[in-house]
């Protein structure tokens, strides 16, 4: 499905957006395809009306907008194979978002989702929640095993590298992270840990 063959009308699937900007909350969007825009630098895109609109911080929710690849592998050709990710694009202040053409400035990216031809392939959003009940559970193994909470460099589990997550919580709660949400958003991660016996910071 090429940007060329993707008539008025068909519809394209928009998965839960990562990292930064944020999550919009995983609610699945439809984007009914309205026709082809030329970007800046001879990149293409695609205009597309969202439903249901997407929340902005800043100004109205977001019903019109334009979609284009992530990265050049990311191409709408591919999404009859699989999900690919896109940056959702928003006009600039004056900017009309159903002219043809656009220069440099006049698009802003407003999320980058996982987009693909039907809403069954597009990937889960991850459980924080449970990803860390089960992040503290092999955390909790390897001290109980070990005897201390100082996991080595290139160190697996069977459900793989627990070194770099455990640097990372540490890393992000000596606040080297700034103004980061963290490595788990909307969990008191540094609380779980200083009850979690042989645990050191």
């Amino acid at each position: 499905m090429s940007e060329e063959r993707l008539p008025q009308g068909s519809q394209i699937w928009l998965g839960d957006s990562e990292g930064t900007p944020p999550h919009w909350g995983g609610v699945p969007r439809t984007a009914e395809v309205l026709g082809r825009r030329r970007l800046p630098a001879g990149a293409g895109g695609i205009l597309v009306r969202l439903e249901p609109p997407l929340p902005r911080t800043n100004g109205e929710p977001l019903s019109v907008a334009i979609l284009m690849g992530r990265s050049s592998s990311d191409r709408f050709d591919a999404l009859s194979e699989r999900p690919i990710v896109v940056n959702v694009l928003a006009p600039a202040a004056g900017v009309d978002i159903a002219k043809n053409e656009f220069a440099d400035g006049e698009l802003i990216i407003q999320y980058c989702p996982d987009a693909a031809a039907t809403p069954d392939v597009l990937p889960k959003p991850i459980d924080e929640a449970a990803f860390w009940a089960e992040t503290l559970n092999r955390i909790r193994e390897y001290i109980e095993t070990h005897g201390d909470s100082r996991v080595p460099a290139h160190y697996a589990d069977a459900r793989g590298r627990l070194d770099v997550i455990v640097e990372n919580l540490r890393w992000h709660h000596a606040g080297h992270g700034g103004v980061s949400p963290g490595p788990f958003p909307g969990i008191d991660y540094a609380a779980d840990l200083d009850r979690l016996p042989g645990w050191e910071w």
